[in-house]
């Protein structure tokens, strides 16, 4: 069996003559026409930047204590056999690997032309395990199929070419929020411009923007539960971090965002309930003052936070001292203490302040409804004396102001009996 080094597949590839047809990929809405070539299984080299696998590499280096450059050497013998074994987790009893049983190879592997595989990863590695289990009965995947992409891609251009190879249907697993965020983030990092990534993945640009900056909250979730990179470990609370994030729309103000962004995470640490959190988020934010006195209640701390303390300008500032915490501040302070002391407790401070003021809220709401109702009706009414002309249709319109008339009755009876 060759060895086969990067020098080796470059020249194999490049002496590639006969061809089984051709294979066609749409990429930057064009289609490109690639031929189609047969290889030793051997050749392709998994793509160890392949997006859908940054995750668990992470996870991997931070589990072994490895250094953060582990797979950054693309032949790195060890680097790919921890790939192998990283996609097998993604193939093992999936849809790919049954069909795979069943069925030849269809559609080629998308390798550069160095053998390194843009496209068809997991098709790579469920061929080579089901060769290996047993190579009589597989014996058609000791040569796979492969089409060779030009050489003028490059690797920002591989990458948006992954992108977009991912958002089209075929015998694959979804990508997890985090890979796809990952993949965004790393197109970004790299240089393309956050209207192309959109574009890319047929979203708005606030929307990219969105998923990349949940996905940094998710980080700084897992760093401060000394998880940093433990994407494994993450709740299943995709729609909590975006919400989050939009979140800290509604409080401009840091210490705000900080005490909200720990309510959140407190939460999140309860599995039990961590992938309903979404549905509190909104009106944490929403409500953010009347939580935090609430809180404040519940945590024992309601007379001390200093309601003076809003950022103005005072003798203080003048004289240069620091400005004294603000209620937010005060009370994220006191929350860390309890956190250390009963963690359970903290939620239930969270989750009961929480309930409080959304049913107070719904209350209010609901008290209010008639009024707003009848506020309604009186601007509907004075439009509809400002647009009388002439020729104005009135058909029905005696009726009309008949039942209105009764239904004003019925009001005015019930406020009479209300006082």
């Amino acid at each position: 069996m060759p060895d086969w080094t990067l020098a080796r597949r470059r020249e194999r590839i490049s002496s590639l003559k006969e061809d089984q047809g051709a294979f066609s990929i749409n990429f930057r809405s064009e289609r490109h026409d690639l031929k189609i070539y047969v290889v030793p299984i051997e050749l392709p080299q998994y793509r160890l930047a392949n997006g859908r696998t940054v995750a668990a590499q992470k996870e991997y280096i931070k589990k072994n204590g490895l250094a953060a450059d582990y797979f950054e050497d693309p032949d790195s013998e060890r680097a790919q056999a921890v790939q192998d074994d990283i996609l097998w987790r993604t193939v093992s009893g999936k849809t790919l690997y049954k069909v795979l049983q069943r069925q030849p190879q269809n559609e080629p592997l998308l390798v550069t032309p160095s053998g390194y595989v843009v496209n068809g990863n997991r098709r790579l590695c469920a061929m080579r395990r089901l060769l290996k289990q047993e190579p009589e009965k597989y014996q058609r995947f000791g040569q796979v199929r492969v089409c060779v992409l030009p050489e003028r891609f490059d690797e920002q251009e591989i990458q948006r070419l992954e992108s977009e190879l991912q958002l089209q249907p075929e015998t694959k697993e979804e990508y997890s929020w985090v890979d796809k965020a990952m993949m965004k983030r790393r197109l970004l990092d790299s240089g393309v411009d956050d209207k192309d990534v959109a574009a890319i993945y047929g979203q708005v640009p606030s929307e990219i923007k969105k998923q990349v900056n949940s996905l940094a909250l998710a980080d700084e979730y897992l760093r401060s539960r000394q998880k940093d990179q433990l994407y494994s470990s993450l709740p299943k609370a995709e729609h909590t971090f975006y919400r989050l994030f939009e979140g800290f729309r509604v409080l401009r103000n840091p210490a705000d965002q900080d005490l909200l962004k720990f309510w959140v995470f407190a939460l999140l640490d309860d599995p039990t309930g961590a992938d309903r959190i979404y549905l509190k988020v909104p009106n944490m934010a929403k409500h953010f003052s009347k939580m935090v006195a609430a809180m404040a209640e519940e945590a024992n701390v309601a007379d001390s936070l200093d309601e003076d303390s809003d950022g103005s300008k005072d003798l203080d500032d003048i004289l240069g001292k620091p400005d004294p915490p603000s209620p937010s501040e005060q009370l994220l302070n006191r929350l860390k203490s309890i956190e250390i002391e009963d963690s359970t407790r903290l939620r239930d401070i969270i989750l009961l302040s929480t309930e409080q003021v959304t049913g107070a809220e719904k209350k209010k709401s609901s008290n209010e409804r008639s009024l707003n109702h009848v506020k309604t009706a009186r601007i509907q009414l004075q439009s509809a004396v400002g647009a009388l002309i002439k020729n104005s249709n009135t058909v029905g319109m005696r009726d009309y102001l008949a039942q209105i008339e009764m239904h004003v009755g019925q009001l005015r009876k019930w406020l009479d009996g209300a006082s």
